[in-house]
């Protein structure tokens, strides 16, 4: 769910990257805490609020998580059963919804501010910090693998879009578990270059990089608070309206 940076200068990459990993933290429970329509409807459209106001193409957000939200779609798919279809149709608004909201946050946001983000926002040591880097860069280093399998088949004239669901679900995932090991690589590889650049556990090179909180920033940490404030609030008092 973290796409490749995409530079901008839309408010979004404007804010601090304390702020918008904060609004992420507090958008992930406010869709997670959702059961009900209108709570389900506040998150989805502040997720493509966020998206209008970062002026991210929704294609770059689409390709970039498209992964993802076959996985969510599948997740849906499989619980159809279990629970009633608006429940379903909830919970695959709710997981695209935190989807592409992580997609802005990382997408429009530098992988060394991401860095600085963690250290400085929450007191991380460097490298924990950069083990939570290497798993931001994980699932789109990922992602690449996968598209650069589907582009080589279809250069040699293989049939990798069309056909039956679940022969081209099949195909994939019996290349999916070397790819795994090779975006494993990759993103360990991305680390060390980032280690190699003086972001390491004893350096000062970051701590000398100070963020500072913008008028922005504030608002848009106050925007989180109030979409899971307002997420709660309707869910429980929906619940006493109907019982």
């Amino acid at each position: 769910m973290f796409g490749k940076f995409n530079s901008g200068k839309s408010p979004i990459h404007g804010l601090d990257p304390r702020a918008k990993i904060y609004f992420l933290l507090m958008f992930i429970p406010a869709a997670l805490l959702a059961n009900r329509w209108i709570p389900v409807a506040i998150v989805s459209v502040a997720a493509f609020v966020i998206i209008f106001i970062s002026e991210i193409p929704f294609g770059n957000i689409i390709r970039s998580s498209l992964l993802v939200l076959a996985l969510i779609f599948l997740v849906s798919l499989i619980t159809l059963p279990l629970i009633s279809w608006q429940f379903a149709v909830m919970l695959f608004l709710k997981l695209v919804s935190i989807t592409f909201v992580a997609e802005v946050v990382t997408m429009s946001t530098r992988p060394e501010d991401l860095l600085a983000g963690f250290m400085q926002g929450f007191r991380m040591p460097a490298q924990s910090s950069m083990t939570m880097l290497r798993v931001f860069t994980f699932p789109t280093v990922f992602g690449n693998e996968m598209i650069a399998i589907r582009d080589g088949q279809a250069a040699r004239g293989a049939d990798v879009v069309e056909g039956r669901f679940f022969e081209r679900t099949g195909m994939k995932l019996r290349v999916m578990q070397p790819r795994v090991k090779a975006a494993s690589v990759r993103s360990r590889k991305i680390k060390t270059a980032a280690e190699l650049k003086c972001y390491d556990r004893d350096s000062q090179r970051i701590v000398t990089r100070p963020l500072k909180f913008a008028e922005g920033d504030f608002v848009f940490i106050v925007l989180g608070a109030v979409i899971l404030v307002a997420c709660v609030f309707t869910q429980f008092f929906l619940h006493l309206l109907i019982s």
